[in-house]
């Protein structure tokens, strides 16, 4: 039986940061294998409070930004 590489594809990791201009908390969606299994790159995205641009590193592609809940 040949070995395979795991099904990545709709897997979805959740982070939750700071912005770096507001330090405002927010949650990050974004896709991927956990940050142990796989590499971290950078990538882009909006603050949802003071919406100015951040950069931050994560397994995969930011999907989904949102204010950080409770």
């Amino acid at each position: 039986m040949a070995a395979s590489a795991p099904d990545t594809h709709g897997a979805h990791v959740m982070l939750s940061v700071h912005c770096a201009h507001c330090r405002g908390a927010v949650d990050l969606e974004c896709e991927g294998l956990p940050a142990y299994l796989g590499y971290q790159t950078y990538h882009e995205y909006f603050c949802p409070h003071c919406r100015k641009q951040n950069i931050q590193r994560t397994p995969g592609e930011i999907v989904a930004v949102s204010p950080a809940r409770g």
